[in-house]
């Protein structure tokens, strides 16, 4: 196998408002996101966050053969002007960035389906750089690489737009493959539309902490802090919101103190890849530190 050759994958959505017209924005917005996860493999291939506009000109995706009946169209991945020596599993060409894009969609999708089963999976080292990733019962999927894991995390966003656009009586599924990996493909029908999504839940038990107030809006009553080291809050910046209907003056004057002691509850949602993950405060309580 040539992996320096295209790559054509076969992108098909499906749905009883496809028969006869396509909705430009959905067709659009599929496209698009499906574009945005293709260059983000390519980005983790290459070590980098974003495509130059030099890399541009050699590397894209280019669409043939539009079908209609439901939404059906070739896309080719390419990459030109450059020859790979060594074209193997794990440089960047068109085959690899079609299977790590195919592997990180296998990967967030178990760990989701996991998640909401209220499993707990588990990542192991397998060999030759291999992960193993168990999800519960005899699932077990393996990666190539760590470095899917890094594009699952980057691309999970772009995963839950795709699934937000399966809608009743509109488009019922998204299928997207290549002839050598039919039975692996990006697919997605009605029933997984908020698959990908993560629900915040806030936890009942108040906590203290000590954190430094540094942006605070008196109309929405909410707010940026950031939790102090050396507490059992991890460090960082975090989002807040003051609860119920107190005198945000407290609030405001916090601000000027370089640290505040606050009681607040935790609002948590379900991370996919990560599990539990603190997303922002309740505010009950500021109080200058002593």
């Amino acid at each position: 196998m040539n992996y320096n050759e295209p790559k054509t994958i076969c992108f098909k959505l499906e749905g009883p408002d496809l028969r006869e017209n396509i909705n430009l924005y959905d067709a659009i917005t599929t496209l698009s996101e499906f574009h945005s996860i293709v260059d983000k493999s390519y980005c983790v291939l290459t070590n980098q966050h974003r495509l130059s506009k030099t890399e541009r000109e050699f590397f894209r995706i280019q669409a043939s053969n539009f079908r209609q009946g439901s939404f059906l169209v070739d896309l080719e991945i390419l990459i030109t002007g450059t020859q790979l020596a060594f074209p193997i599993l794990g440089l960047t060409n068109p085959y690899t960035i079609w299977e790590w894009t195919r592997c990180s969609f296998q990967f967030i999708k178990a760990m989701s389906l996991a998640r909401k089963n209220g499993e707990t999976p588990q990542i192991k080292t397998g060999e030759n750089s291999q992960i193993i990733v168990i999800t519960g019962g005899n699932n077990n999927l393996i990666l190539p690489d760590a470095r899917v894991i890094e594009l699952a995390n980057r691309t999970k966003k772009n995963y839950a737009k795709l699934a937000g656009t399966l809608q009743e009586g509109r488009v019922h599924s998204i299928d997207i493959g290549a002839e050598t990996s039919l039975n692996n493909s990006i697919s997605l029908n009605l029933a997984e539309k908020d698959l990908f999504k993560s629900p915040t839940e806030i936890l009942t038990k108040p906590i203290q902490f000590h954190a430094d107030i540094y942006d605070f809006n008196k109309e929405a009553n909410t707010g940026k802090l950031r939790v102090l080291p050396g507490q059992s809050i991890p460090e960082g910046d975090y989002s807040f919101t003051v609860i119920g209907s107190q005198d945000t003056t407290k609030s405001i004057q916090s601000m000027l103190h370089d640290g505040v002691k606050v009681t607040a509850l935790e609002e948590q949602k379900i991370d996919p890849i990560d599990g539990p993950k603190l997303v922002r405060f309740q505010i009950i309580k500021v109080q200058t530190s002593g």
